[in-house]
């Protein structure tokens, strides 16, 4: 159970996504490696399925541009002090800056603690938007190969996803952070 959590659930290790999004230049990301981490995202929600009986569903674009009600509908948790879906934004763009230190990260440290505080399996941070899917789209340079190979894929797991609904996302995340 334990090496499931330890896996990273990306097609890119830190070092390669540290390479392609930190760097002026494009990178490819080598079509062995991406079919093993596929591999091990589809292991995982087998794994998931069949060791946790009760579960929700969330989608990336309701984690994203509606924060507050996905996690209120999920934990019950709310707060009056904190825009969880503005803060989102606020978190991305200071990965944009980091010469920035804002309040509102201070907010979402003291939220996270809160949650702690309430709900001890929650995992206690939520997860940062770094980098935009238009970007993705850009920044890797094989991702058509890569797109194609997924649709290839024949899975109850992997999301089918169609190059509109790629572009339309893109346009969505650009207006979201104020990109476009």
């Amino acid at each position: 159970m334990k090496e499931y959590f330890n896996h990273p659930l990306n097609v890119y290790s830190k070092d390669r996504f540290k390479q392609i999004f930190y760097s002026t230049k494009p990178a490819d990301i080598p079509l062995h490696i991406f079919d093993e981490q596929l591999k091990l995202i589809e292991d995982h929600y087998v794994w998931v399925e069949l060791n946790f009986t009760d579960l929700i569903y969330v989608s990336h674009e309701d984690l994203i541009f509606d924060t507050d009600k996905t996690l209120s509908s999920i934990f019950g948790y709310t707060s009056d002090q904190l825009n969880l879906t503005d803060l989102n934004k606020n978190i991305f763009l200071q990965y944009r800056d980091k010469s920035k230190k804002s309040k509102e990260f201070e907010q979402y440290e003291i939220y996270c603690n809160s949650i702690i505080n309430q709900f001890p399996n929650f995992p206690g941070t939520l997860s940062a938007k770094k980098f935009t899917l238009s970007e993705k789209l850009t920044k890797v340079i094989n991702f058509d190969e890569l797109y194609e190979f997924y649709c290839s894929k024949t899975s109850n797991h992997l999301e089918t996803v169609s190059k509109s609904d790629l572009n339309d996302r893109s346009i969505r995340e650009d207006k979201f952070f104020g990109l476009s």
